[in-house]
């Protein structure tokens, strides 16, 4: 089996945009994560095993951007061939591009016990955003799992008392 977390540190990006002082941009190649299998299979079976673990009392999974939205689906089916069935929904962040965008789409009621979803976390300004968003739409935020945190700990989700859960640190 792939080592996937010397293997994921591949798709960490670095860019310097040249302001004197200022610290490099990060982020992660994700359609370079799509296009590798046997890294993406890894990763849905580290986060599908950490959600029948530590999260057993939640109704769906979801993601706020391109990141996560790829892992949603092949978290559902891994959880559902090993517990039960979980649903998926979608947190849109910006303004609506059609009349008919809802801020919130997909399988999600009100009441419900939910987990964001993230490839990474680096300000956490997104997933605060999210989270916000998920408990004034009515649910009830279990946390955020991500596949690699670049804020070592220290960004807007975790100073709120967020559960934030890492595979790893970047």
């Amino acid at each position: 089996m792939i080592n996937w977390r010397e293997e994921i540190k591949k798709f960490v990006i670095k860019k310097d945009d040249g302001t004197p002082g200022a610290a490099p941009r990060v982020q992660m190649d994700v359609k370079g994560m799509i296009g590798q299998p046997d890294l993406l299979y890894a990763i849905v079976m580290e986060m599908g095993d950490l959600i029948l673990k530590k999260h057993p009392s939640i109704k769906a999974i979801g993601s706020h951007g391109v990141g996560g939205s790829f892992l949603i689906s092949p978290i559902m089916l891994y959880v559902y061939g090993h517990w039960f069935n979980v649903n998926g929904f979608f947190v849109r962040l910006g303004p609506p591009v059609n009349s008919y965008d809802l801020p919130i789409e997909g399988r999600l009621a009100k009441g419900w016990r939910v987990l964001i979803i993230d490839t990474v976390i680096k300000t956490g300004n997104s997933s605060l955003k999210a989270y916000e968003l998920l408990r004034d739409y009515g649910c009830e935020v279990d946390g955020i799992v991500v596949i690699g945190d670049l804020s070592n700990g220290d960004n807007a989700c975790t100073r709120a008392g967020i559960k934030v859960e890492a595979l790893v640190t970047l």
